[in-house]
């Protein structure tokens, strides 16, 4: 539900813009420094001890499971590069010699980034998957890649790397915590019961669940959330702990009975009340038929746990419901009516999203009522959502505002969806879970037709996020991003990258969380020399590095001085950058290795 966008080109920062910065704080940029094993690293969050979890993606040496290519999939691997190359710079056609080494399992960088290439076009079903998202733990050094239900593939000691992890965050003893998926794993070749004498077994590939939430310990001890409805794997994911151990995200709660029926029909049933079972499908193994078909009949519902001292859940957990649960159609059964938590502060309220009525005054809805997506303040038994109808687009299955993050005084922000001359913007907001009518409060942002979303609140009133700083609109580019901070309290808003030195190398693209002592876990781009599929150092033809920019998690830390006034024409407001969606990036992975030639 979380959206970022790309963007590529500067902005021109007005002279008012400057006077009003000179009463900010100034900050430096510690970078966290480069991991060998993956080219980009994202700051996620920061707990009070320096401790942070940032993710990772685009490995290097990825363990292509070479064996389970057939020499129609090598050829087609060959064909790609063919076709494709003149595409990026520094990719290659593959040679005779290096094709040979590819089918022994032994490629050089370029025939394996274009294997790697190859496999993501493909249906993760029949052949490897490449998920490539990573979570590291800082502490000064970083860690290796932690392992949470990625498992090795049978008879070799290579991980999966399928697995689709995203960290959320990070508690004061160092518990890392958020929600991941299970790896594809190959099941026997598979052969139709009907099936000609010419034809052969399909290898299939499957994983056990789809999303599960996790805590993970210092000792590397992974606890798995199971979900409150399970049937069929389920899902769960973590979002957010408070200090008291209250967990809040979301959990498959229930099942849609008629789309379990109708599963069952297609998967599992021989026979229905005696009768031989025609729609059954028999072509494909009964595991994926279930997998193709399960994601229908789950009931979301944002959930509360707790946890004890260890770390363990303890207790019922609590399901916090939706904005239409007191009037609902008792025969309105759709599960894409949905809540999802995503923050909880100290005092046990939590904040998210919502499914309601878009007409907020709809007192008897029909059984097909028309709904959008809302932020949701869940507070005792209460579900407040408080997005105003008139000021704010609307739309039948949309997502209009959410609730990212809330600080120990109550104060929410996220983001809301406004149309600007025409156009959909995602603009920040916050608002106070204290008032008896809550309210959203829009501040100015980089400038009125700005997307932004505010990730993190401290308690000081500050906001955190990312925004749209560049003007154009032209819609064949993207305008580019750039982390920010709001001060609620003294209505300042500032580009952190103005509050850098002008020699700053480093371009913030976005600041996803603020602790009290106002220091920023942040994304930044900088250069660094590139690297191939193996991770080599890429260098030109007379032998010196070519350098790409990279992402690269950063804390940004408050230090004394004057804001410097870099100039419209220096190279501080010159430097380029971009902000991307961060699951966007991981399903890039080693694509971002090659620029595209103009």
């Amino acid at each position: 539900m979380k959206t970022l966008c790309k963007s590529l080109i500067t902005l021109a920062v007005t002279s008012a813009f400057f006077a009003q910065q000179a009463q900010a704080a100034t900050y430096e940029v510690d970078d966290l420094g480069l991991v060998d094993t993956v080219k980009n690293t994202f700051g996620i969050k920061q707990n009070n001890l320096g401790e942070a979890v940032v993710y990772g993606n685009s490995s290097y040496n990825f363990p292509v499971q070479y064996d389970l290519l057939d020499e129609d999939d090598f050829e087609s691997i060959r064909k790609l590069a063919e076709n494709q190359n003149e595409r990026y710079l520094y990719a290659y056609e593959i040679t005779d010699q290096q094709f040979e080494d590819l089918k022994e399992g032994n490629p050089d960088a370029n025939a394996l980034w274009w294997t790697v290439n190859w496999l993501r076009g493909q249906s993760s079903q029949l052949y490897q998957s490449v998920a490539e998202t990573y979570i590291f733990k800082y502490d000064g050094a970083f860690s290796q890649p932690i392992t949470l239900f990625d498992k090795p593939f049978e008879g070799t000691d290579e991980l999966t790397r399928s697995t689709a992890e995203t960290p959320s965050g990070i508690t004061d003893n160092g518990w890392i915590f958020g929600q991941s998926s299970a790896p594809f794993l190959p099941l026997e070749p598979f052969l139709p019961e009907d099936a000609g004498d010419d034809e052969e077994a399909v290898q299939y590939w499957v994983r056990d669940f789809d999303q599960r939430g996790f805590i993970r310990f210092n000792d590397d001890t992974v606890v798995e959330l199971t979900p409150v409805e399970s049937l069929y794997g389920g899902i769960s994911q973590i979002y957010d702990v408070n200090v008291h151990g209250q967990v809040v995200g979301s959990s498959s709660v229930g099942i849609n009975e008629t789309e379990l029926e109708d599963l069952e029909t297609k998967c599992i049933l021989d026979e229905i009340d005696g009768v031989v079972n025609d729609d059954r499908i028999t072509d494909i193994p009964q595991e994926i038929c279930i997998s193709r078909e399960k994601s229908t009949i789950y009931q979301q519902r944002a959930v509360r746990w707790e946890l004890d001292s260890s770390g363990q859940i303890v207790g019922e957990p609590e399901l916090l419901g939706t904005a239409v649960d007191d009037n609902r159609h008792p025969e309105d059964e759709r599960t894409s009516i949905i809540s999802i938590a995503n923050a909880i502060n100290d005092s046990g309220i939590a904040v998210g999203l919502t499914a309601a009525w878009l007409d907020d005054e709809t007192t008897d809805p029909d059984d097909d009522e028309r709904y959008g997506y809302f932020a949701g303040i869940f507070k005792g038994d209460q579900v407040i959502e408080f997005t105003d109808r008139d000021d704010f687009y609307r739309g039948y299955g949309y997502t209009t505002s959410e609730g990212l993050a809330i600080n120990n005084n109550g104060i929410v922000t996220g983001y809301v969806n406004k149309l600007v001359n025409g156009t959909l913007r995602t603009k920040v907001y916050f608002a106070d879970a204290n008032e008896e009518e809550v309210s959203i409060n829009l501040i100015d942002d980089f400038f009125p037709g700005s997307a932004s979303i505010g990730f993190a609140i401290n308690d000081n009133d500050i906001i955190v996020g990312e925004g749209e700083y560049e003007t154009f609109n032209d819609r064949s580019n993207t305008r580019r991003r750039a982390g920010f901070m709001y001060n609620i309290k003294t209505d300042e808003f500032h580009n952190l990258n103005d509050l850098l030195s002008c020699d700053s190398k480093y371009t913030i693209i976005e600041a996803r969380d603020i602790n009290n002592e106002n220091e920023i876990v942040a994304t930044a781009l900088v250069k660094e020399p590139l690297r191939d599929a193996k991770g080599e150092l890429v260098v030109d033809d007379s032998g010196n590095p070519i350098e790409e920019d990279v992402f690269r998690a950063v804390y940004l830390r408050p230090i004394e001085g004057e804001i410097e006034d870099c100039g419209e024409e220096d190279n501080k407001v010159e430097r380029k950058g971009a902000g991307l969606n961060l699951l966007w990036l991981a399903g890039l992975g080693l694509l971002t290795l090659f620029r595209r030639r103009n």
